[in-house]
Formats: C-alpha cells, sequence, structure tokens
C-alpha cells in the first residue's frame, strides 16, 4: 500500500458523511485493494454509488469548528503504515460532526489510537533526520549527494523538507526501498517505486563521518543503553560511523580516567592542603579551597571529634531530617553518637558535582581520614566507593572486605551496590523491608 495524500481521502470523507455512511460499514482494506495502481481513483469503488456532496455542505464542514485541528491530525496519522488509521478517521470525522468536541475526549479509543500514531510517526522523522549519511557521487562538473533511509513509515516526503532548508544549494537525493525524493536546487522531487536494488558505495566522503564521530565521542558520558535506545540498531548499517562504536565503547573507561587525571594532575593541590592542618583548624581551611569551579566557602564540611571511630561517606551531604533519622537508626543499634562523623565526597555545598570535582577532593578526603584515622568507613553509593578507589568503576568483589586504598588502610564496607537516595533507604528501615541499607546495617551491628 502507498502513501494516501489527504486530498484524497478528504474527499472520500465528504462523499461518505454527506451519503450518513456507517463507518463499521466500511472496509478501507478491500477498497484500497481494488485499485493500487493509481491514487486517482483510489477509494472511488463506492463513491461511484454514492451521491455527489453538495458545495454547501463541504463549505460547511470546511467552516466547522473542529476541522482545522481535524485537518492537521489526519495529515500526520495518514503517514502511518497501520491500514486502521483510515477506519479511525473516519470513525473519529463521523462523530465529530454530531458532538465537534470529540477530538479533545483522550479518552476516546479513536482519539488515543490516532495520537499513538502521530507519535510514531514524528519519532520516524526525527530518526530520519538524525541518522541519514549523505555519500558524495560525481556527476560531471556537478556533484550529488545520495542517501539511503529505511524508515518504518511513508515519511520520506514530508521528513525531507528539513533537508531542503539546511542543503538547499546542493543536490541530493535518499532513497528507501519503496520511496525517492530528489532536490535538484529548485524543486523537491517524489516518487514511488521498488527501489531495494539501488546501492550507495563508501568512498572518502562517508570516512568524514568516522572521524568526525571519533572526535566529538565524549567517553565520559557514555551510556550505552540510552545509546542503543535512541540509535536503534536496525539503523547500524546505514551508518559509516557505527562501525567505530564497539572499539570506543571498550577504550572509554581508560580514556575517561585520563582525561579526568589530566584535569586532576594539572591543579596543584599542595598549594591548598597544608600538611601541618590541625583537627580544629580542617573545616576552616577547606572554605579557603577553589581548586575546582565550585567554592568551598559555602561548604556543609563538619567539625572533626577526637573520639571519631566510625565515617559514614555520602555522596550528597544528608539534610537535617536525613540526620535526624541516621541518628535515630544508631541510637537503635545502640552505638556511641560521638563516635560517628557524616562526610561527603565533595566539600562543597552545591549538588552539583561531576566526576573530576570528586576527584579533586579526594585529597581532602584523604587528609579527612588521615586526620580521623577511622576504625571502618561506610560507603552509600557507587560515587563514594569511586572517591576511595578512585575512577572509573570498581567491582562489586571490593566490598565488606579489609582494603588496602590510595588513600589510607582501613576496613571498607558498603551500604548498596546501587545509586539511590538516603531517604528511600531510611524509609525502607521503617517499613522492615529488605532495602539498600541492610548492608550497612550488619556493618554497624557488627561494630558492636
Amino acid at each position: 500500500m502507498n502513501l494516501v495524500e489527504y486530498g484524497l481521502f478528504e474527499a472520500q470523507l465528504m462523499w461518505k458523511s454527506f451519503n450518513k455512511v456507517n463507518p463499521d460499514s466500511i472496509s478501507w482494506v478491500e477498497e484500497l485493494k481494488l485499485n493500487t495502481a493509481s491514487q486517482e481513483n483510489l477509494f472511488m469503488s463506492q463513491a461511484t454509488k454514492l451521491i455527489e456532496p453538495s458545495c454547501e455542505y463541504i463549505k460547511k464542514i470546511k467552516s466547522s469548528v473542529f476541522y482545522k485541528d481535524y485537518k492537521k491530525l489526519a495529515k500526520g496519522v495518514l503517514y502511518h503504515t497501520d491500514s486502521k488509521k483510515f477506519h479511525c478517521l473516519y470513525s473519529l470525522f463521523y462523530k465529530l460532526l454530531s458532538n465537534p468536541r470529540s477530538i479533545f475526549n483522550v479518552l476516546d479509543d479513536d482519539v488515543k489510537f490516532l495520537m499513538l500514531l502521530k507519535k510514531q510517526i514524528s519519532r520516524d522523522i526525527h530518526k530520519m533526520h538524525a541518522f541519514v549519511r549523505f555519500n558524495k557521487v560525481e556527476q560531471g562538473e556537478d556533484e550529488l549527494f545520495v542517501a539511503n533511509h529505511i524508515p518504518d513509515h511513508y515519511i520520506l516526503k514530508t521528513a525531507s523538507r528539513h533537508f531542503v532548508e539546511r542543503f538547499s544549494g546542493m543536490k541530493w537525493l535518499i532513497f528507501s526501498n519503496s520511496q525517492l525524493v530528489y532536490w535538484n536546487k529548485d524543486e523537491l522531487l517524489y516518487r514511488e517505486g521498488d527501489f531495494s536494488s539501488f546501492k550507495v558505495n563508501s568512498d572518502d566522503f562517508m570516512n568524514l563521518w568516522k572521524v568526525y564521530y571519533a572526535s566529538t565521542f565524549n567517553p565520559s558520558r557514555l551510556k550505552v543503553k540510552a545509546m542503543r535506545n535512541e540509535m536503534p540498531v536496525r539503523y547500524w548499517s546505514k551508518m559509516p560511523e557505527t562501525e567505530l562504536i564497539s572499539d570506543l565503547i571498550k577504550s572509554a573507561p581508560e580514556r575517561s580516567k585520563e582525561m579526568i587525571n589530566y584535569q586532576v594532575d594539572s591543579i596543584n593541590m599542595d598549594s591548598f592542603i597544608k600538611k601541618d592542618i590541625k583537627r580544629e583548624s580542617f573545616k576552616s581551611e577547606v572554605t579557603k579551597c577553589d581548586a575546582c569551579d565550585l567554592s568551598c566557602n559555602e561548604t556543609q564540611q563538619n567539625e572533626l571529634h577526637a573520639m571519631t571511630e566510625y565515617v559514614l561517606l555520602f555522596q550528597n551531604y544528608p539534610s537535617e531530617s536525613e540526620i535526624k533519622k541516621i541518628k535515630n537508626y544508631i541510637k537503635q543499634s545502640r552505638l556511641d553518637l560521638r563516635k560517628f562523623h557524616v562526610t561527603c565526597v565533595t566539600k562543597h555545598k552545591s549538588l552539583k558535582r561531576d566526576i573530576s570535582s570528586v576527584m579533586i577532593c579526594r585529597r581532602w578526603l584523604a587528609k579527612e581520614i588521615e586526620i580521623i584515622r577511622p576504625k571502618v568507613l561506610v560507603c552509600f553509593g557507587p560515587v563514594a566507593l569511586h572517591s576511595i578507589f578512585g575512577y572509573p568503576a570498581f567491582s562489586k568483589s571490593i566490598t565488606n572486605e579489609v582494603h588496602e586504598t590510595s588513600l589510607c588502610k582501613l576496613t571498607l564496607f558498603e551500604g548498596k551496590h546501587v545509586e539511590e537516595s538516603l531517604l528511600k533507604k531510611l524509609r525502607a528501615i521503617k517499613n522492615s523491608e529488605i532495602n539498600a541499607f541492610n548492608s550497612a546495617k550488619k556493618c554497624l551491628t557488627d561494630i558492636r
């Protein structure tokens, strides 16, 4: 089945609604099968048996309050490949004649289905704009840029207007298995047919995509699952840069580590952290640090106390309400509150932190632990473990064991190998559920 233009479908709406044809009595698929060679006669098998609508009726419909919104919806939905769209479009149109506000009823089955189709069309157009890759073909003195893209729906023509605006000064052609669009610098030509035998040969121009992708790839922001969701594998065969993805993913951790180390090593932390910092002056020294972009003059750093034996290390400083819950939990565990110290992976108050600021603050954390010399350090979340073991990611096997880290010798426990909010963990404890805090609870119980 080919793309059906709105003008032709609109004529059928007028004919059928004027003759009050019930939506359930129409087999749109059968009508489409009667003549697929020419859109001129498409749908006309039943229309020829109906009374032609009057000009007054057509004018009345087109001036109705719902028609503008309906036309906009129908134009988008007709690009979809699902043939059920015809039935739903006419069924909705039939209801709008008696209830013009039906188009805004999101609980209506037809409206829900058509909005779903519209969303799928919008996503398909977005994917085409993102994943089309042109290849340069020499045509004598002229150049032609050719791309092969296989969309899920009949969107090639409407989506190509985006490329007309961006590349109006060059000739280009985009084809799928059944559609083709060609821009000759003056007009956009559209054809339907069998183009499955067409091929685009790779050349040096296509290698530019690889160079561009490799140079803009940021290993520190790699999220493989999100990448596969946004760039489905079915498009990869038409995108030359995807040949690099496997190697880029493998090298990402090491490249990220090098980038962070370069940034951290370029900062002379010795100018901020004095060797003879005392317990009493540690907090005031932290407020003077401006080694990273986030100033620490509004730090939430707690004072260091001589009795401290256990350090609770968080990604973010707990709020006052969360601190109360922590204290209550410690009391329930029959432990001495004075022996506990709460700290954070970074010393500044802002929640806007990145891994580089965490790694820069490791020197402050090392000094803090050196002064306190705790028996046990309890880490909550992966960022806390990063601050101890460094970047990139750590192994699950390191938890609940004794370790000699790059900071100091200590016994290390981990609350949970997932990053969840502290409040959620404490709520789970209150409800006596199996939760992310259980490992830490066991640690604190063992300390007693």
